[in-house]
């Protein structure tokens, strides 16, 4: 399927499942300070390389769904400038299995 063949992708509630999120990330050269805090205090458990991101929306789609919801994103986004993010303040939640820092 190219882009010229997908406009829009039809997706029900059973198309997103809770192991995929849609997230942003800092440019690479920019992981080492994030990847170096990460590293000494996340969970062991988790498998997942510890690069910074930030979720955008969770949970997404089925990865069948992957390339199709790429190119849609892609041809919406591709007009978007590059753009900075600040934060005021790094706040935790804790549920009764584990804990999430966000920023705000």
């Amino acid at each position: 399927m190219n882009q010229n063949q997908i406009k829009t992708l039809n997706l029900s509630d059973e198309s997103f499942v809770g192991y995929s999120a849609l997230i942003i990330m800092p440019p690479r050269e920019q992981w080492g300070p994030f990847v170096d805090i990460k590293k000494n205090h996340m969970n062991p458990r988790i498998k997942r390389p510890p690069y910074p991101h930030i979720t955008l929306m969770a949970p997404f789609v089925h990865p069948r769904y992957y390339n199709e919801s790429s190119i849609l994103l892609e041809n919406a986004l591709k007009d978007l400038p590059p753009f900075e993010i600040s934060f005021d303040s790094f706040e935790l939640f804790t549920n009764s299995r584990s804990s999430t820092l966000y920023l705000a």
